[in-house]
């Protein structure tokens, strides 16, 4: 299960973002065959999506969830077009700023990764105007020493 190892409440986003999909949280790092990740649950994706719309008090076990991304998990998940949609939704709405600090923090030495694709880039650019000047700080040193290999 994509959830395995994890206690109930941060289970809620792995569990919806794979529900209806090949992905395997905990196993992004291994390169797949053929070199493609499987997609993250479309469907998934806009449950959480819609759930993160939501006041804090109605939502806080799948914002802390989200937040609890890291690693590879929090980059494929950014990386996805679905799942950028999710991370982004988190960074728009009602979490208050330490969840959203521990979404960078997941995402953190990664963020030129993440910079590189299409859906990432959109999800960098929400991230980096939600967050406090640390963190702005360290995504514009991150991206300013990966500016070469992400020009186009």
């Amino acid at each position: 299960a994509p959830w395995a190892g994890r206690p109930a409440e941060l289970a809620l986003a792995p569990a919806l973002l794979s529900m209806d999909s090949d992905f395997v949280f905990g196993a992004a790092a291994a390169p797949p065959p053929g070199g493609r990740r499987p997609r993250l649950s479309t469907l998934g994706a806009s449950i959480l999506i819609n759930v993160l719309s939501y006041g804090q008090g109605a939502c806080r076990d799948f914002t802390d969830s989200v937040a609890a991304l890291r690693g590879d998990d929090a980059v494929a998940v950014g990386c996805d077009p679905s799942g950028s949609r999710v991370l982004e939704a988190l960074l728009e709405g009602s979490a208050p700023p330490k969840v959203k600090a521990r979404l960078a923090a997941g995402l953190a030495g990664s963020y030129a990764r993440v910079s590189s694709t299409g859906a990432g880039s959109f999800l960098m650019e929400r991230l980096y105007e939600r967050s406090d000047i640390h963190t702005k700080e360290a995504v514009a040193r991150e991206l300013s020493g990966a500016a070469q290999a992400l020009q186009v």
